[in-house]
């Protein structure tokens, strides 16, 4: 019998959804009356997308090659993202969220590869200097990854914890009801709906703003 609950694909598409509200809110409705309402639906999506690649990373049979999809779609991603919020098609003061994922999972690789917490806590801090590369979320998105990597021998803990890595940003913190009903099963494949989608959903509104 099935198990009850949420599956990862199910999480996946609530992330999307979520981060699709959020960019046509951000790009398209500017001093809309529903422009808060749209971005606090949007923050639902990273918290998820966090959890998901704590997931990725415990199940993929070979990081390497989960690195490199990542840092592919980071690098076709950067200019939709860019014309998306700066307006320009190169723009090195913010990078997209591809970034700070990847950072994420060299952390989980470089806690998972010393021993003493010492080190663990270091590799950690070395991450979170993702704030000098400025990706979205920066280094609270990287340290959020490694509080959901470490926290998941307990749903509950896992959940608050989360929870908390995101308190200065309240609505995200919603995201981990999902979260903690999630039922380890992977669900419909759509292993690479996120990915295609990330960079051709940007490009999408920026034409669609371009024809107003």
């Amino acid at each position: 019998m099935e198990k009850r609950g949420v599956s990862g694909s199910t999480l996946k598409l609530l992330a999307i959804i979520s981060m699709l509200i959020d960019h046509v809110t951000a790009i398209l409705l500017i001093g809309s009356p529903y422009y808060s309402l749209g971005r606090t639906i949007g923050r639902l999506a990273f918290p998820i997308f966090c959890f998901l690649l704590v997931e990725g990373y415990v199940h993929t049979h070979d990081v390497k090659k989960y690195a490199v999809r990542l840092f592919l779609f980071a690098l076709v991603s950067e200019i939709p993202f860019d014309l998306a919020f700066s307006y320009r098609a190169v723009d090195f003061a913010y990078q997209n969220v591809f970034f700070t994922l990847l950072i994420g999972l060299f952390v989980l690789y470089g806690m998972d590869r010393v021993e003493e917490p010492a080190f663990k806590v270091l590799v950690i801090l070395a991450g979170m200097a993702a704030v000098f590369l400025r990706t979205d979320y920066s280094w609270k998105g990287v340290a959020a990854v490694a509080v959901i990597y470490y926290t998941r021998s307990s749903k509950l803990w896992q959940a608050g914890m989360g929870a908390l890595m995101f308190s200065w940003e309240p609505p995200a913190m919603a995201a981990f009801a999902p979260i903690y009903f999630y039922n380890g099963k992977r669900g419909i494949s759509i292993k690479y709906l996120f990915y295609i989608f990330y960079p051709a959903h940007l490009l999408a509104l920026v034409l669609l703003r371009q024809l107003r």
